[in-house]
């Protein structure tokens, strides 16, 4: 059931989701500026109570409007690579977990490259459950696929990205 969140509640959503949004939106637009223009507008429409659902379904709808919202920027716009990678691998706001401490910066580099190289699709799909902590079935709400589709997208891009990493490793 649609419902407009209290102050203290959005406040909450937004410390919540705000990273996670800001890097998937930075993945369509590749520019932080307008990264930050989606996610706000996507906060605004949380906090109107345009049609935002339950907690259970709350960070899906999230990440479906934060998705639209960069959709339709590239599509009257045609923002294409405005700005580095350098944004995007700086943007974290958490502090960085145990095993993300042990990668080094080239590495992470190289997989930030890496995952670039691959489709946007698959690039979605991987943000979506890595970054976005969604299960199948949400990923497949936002994108527009099956769960199973989903599951093969996925598959398919860690294996070219382990491909990639290992082919990196022998040069």
């Amino acid at each position: 059931m649609a419902r407009q969140p209290h102050s203290e509640e959005m406040i909450k959503i937004i410390l919540a989701h705000e990273g996670p949004l800001l890097r998937f939106a930075y993945l369509h637009l590749k520019d932080r500026g307008l990264a930050e223009d989606v996610v706000q507008e996507t906060f605004v429409a949380c906090l109107a109570g345009a049609h935002v659902p339950d907690n259970y379904r709350l960070r899906r709808w999230l990440m479906t409007t934060c998705r639209n919202k960069c959709l339709n920027i590239i599509k009257h716009h045609k923002v294409v690579d405005a700005h580095t990678r350098d944004s995007a691998l700086n943007s974290n706001p958490e502090s960085p977990s145990p095993e993300e401490n042990l990668i080094s910066k080239e590495d992470c580099v190289s997989l930030a490259e890496a995952i670039e190289s691959l489709p946007l699709e698959s690039q979605e799909v991987l943000w979506l459950r890595f970054d976005g902590d969604l299960s199948y079935q949400q990923i497949a709400e936002v994108v527009g696929k099956t769960p199973t589709n989903v599951g093969y997208l996925l598959c398919t891009a860690i294996k070219r990205l382990k491909a990639m990493v290992r082919k990196g490793d022998k040069s």
